[in-house]
């Protein structure tokens, strides 16, 4: 199979998964969505509840379009006017929904000698969190103070990588999948340089699939916040740890022939 048909299969599988799986998420009164407090994840999941089913439903079909364009396009979909409609109303929503959001943040630190997390310990908390859950899974960890935390496992051939990021400042946590070749390719003006290969799957995380935002985060972390927010990334990379040897089941990396 060459790569791009294996790409783009991929693709339309993530597509069809996502699309069950937002659904899944509206039935069960978002169990999902509800881990986040804040930004766009979060305000998604407040713009539901003031919405009813049928329109859940519609707004989840326009997220995933937006975000699945590939998909897609091969599968000949398209946007109904209701769904735009929806969609814009759902983006109004969201930004104004941004300094609402800031303003009910001060108040929470207003008056509290409590200062968000230090980023150390927040990456300290997730880590040891991730090497228990899946480090016996794992087959490299860059861990160490200069990496941003990255995890490898195997996966049908391919590497199915997550990385961790805290922000620079900020108190929070983002984390992302990735799956590539574990072959390397070097760089053609600088051979140090090594990247790889095949790339069939890149920033994956729940925000994307559901189309509601390109990097799925917890932010403005307080120290209360530390233990909810490290278990919803677990339990979230373990929701797609699951479903990956499906999505990848016949696109193994020993099939693939070339571009």
């Amino acid at each position: 199979m060459k790569f791009n048909e294996a790409r783009l299969e991929f693709q339309v599988r993530y597509y069809s998964w996502a699309s069950t799986d937002f659904i899944r998420e509206i039935d069960a009164s978002f169990p999902n969505l509800q881990l986040f407090k804040f930004g766009a994840i979060g305000k998604l999941h407040q713009f539901m509840l003031q919405i009813d089913r049928e329109k859940q439903m519609v707004l989840a079909r326009s997220l995933l379009k937006r975000f699945h364009l590939d998909a897609v396009k091969t599968l000949g979909e398209s946007c109904s006017e209701e769904e735009i409609s929806l969609r814009d109303d759902f983006d109004d929503f969201r930004r104004n929904q941004y300094w609402a959001e800031k303003e009910a943040v001060s108040k929470r630190s207003a008056g509290s000698k409590i200062k968000r997390v230090i980023k150390s310990k927040l990456r300290e908390v997730m880590v040891s969190k991730f090497i228990e859950s899946y480090g016996n899974q794992c087959i490299r960890m860059e861990i160490g103070k200069e990496w941003d935390p990255l995890f490898k496992m195997k996966c049908c051939g391919w590497i199915l990588s997550t990385q961790l990021w805290f922000g620079r400042q900020e108190s929070l946590i983002q984390y992302n999948h990735g799956i590539e070749s574990e072959t390397l390719i070097h760089h053609p003006k600088n051979p140090e340089i090594t990247g790889p290969a095949y790339r069939l799957g890149q920033r994956l995380s729940f925000g994307g699939w559901l189309g509601a935002c390109s990097q799925t985060q917890w932010e403005y972390l307080l120290p209360e916040d530390v233990e909810p927010a490290c278990c919803a990334v677990i339990k979230l990379c373990g929701h797609f740890f699951e479903v990956a040897p499906k999505l990848l089941s016949g696109l193994e990396y020993e099939k693939i022939t070339g571009q």
